[in-house]
């Protein structure tokens, strides 16, 4: 009896670690079309429409499907246009689950890992003169109360995203539109940690 009921706690262990979902994958959006996650606030004259890519690292989960939705700020931007960069089976761009951002979404990939990039994405931008501007976010909450997430999946688990790094906009002041760019000195750390 007793290596009977061992057998089945072992069994019901085992199926609940394959369900259960893997996490530690980051998503993260990009201005200045170099890969990396964007920092600082970006200064920007009111009405520049704004173009982000949208990047994955699945870290080692091999994937086969994935979710991605990426939501603005209310009152600061107006969703434009999205389109993918990835090949494959994706699904028609999702402009209505979520009234600020977008859905990209995909199925039938060939075990995919590490970093990718999923997509971009375009943004018009009303402006803001909020000390920490205002944000183009991936969502990553599966509580979000669109019912949106990003995700990443297989025919047998799923994992969810554990961070993201969103892009964040104020209006450019003075003599013009001045871009920020981001020193690589600052953000190498966490870029390092991201290109293993």
């Amino acid at each position: 009896m007793r290596t009977h009921l061992k057998s089945v706690c072992l069994v019901v262990f085992l199926f609940a670690v394959t369900l259960s979902p893997a996490a530690a994958a980051t998503v993260w959006t990009d201005r200045n079309a170099d890969g990396l996650p964007d920092s600082g606030i970006q200064n920007v004259p009111a009405g520049t429409i704004v173009t982000l890519q949208v990047w994955i690292d699945s870290g080692s989960f091999v994937w086969t499907n994935y979710l991605v939705y990426v939501e603005h700020a209310s009152g600061a931007f107006t969703k434009r246009n999205a389109g993918y960069t990835i090949d494959g089976a994706n699904f028609p761009i999702d402009y209505f689950s979520h009234p600020r951002g977008f859905g990209l979404g995909g199925w039938g990939y060939n075990n995919l890992s590490g970093i990718t990039q999923i997509g971009w994405m375009q943004f018009k931008f009303l402006g803001s003169s909020a000390i920490n501007g205002k944000c183009v976010s991936p969502i990553i909450n599966p509580a979000d109360s669109y019912g949106v997430f990003c995700q990443l999946g297989t025919s047998s688990t799923y994992s969810l995203f554990e961070t993201a790094s969103n892009s964040c906009f104020k209006s450019a002041t003075g003599g013009g539109a001045k871009n920020y760019s981001a020193s690589q000195s600052s953000s190498w750390g966490r870029v390092k940690s991201l290109f293993r």
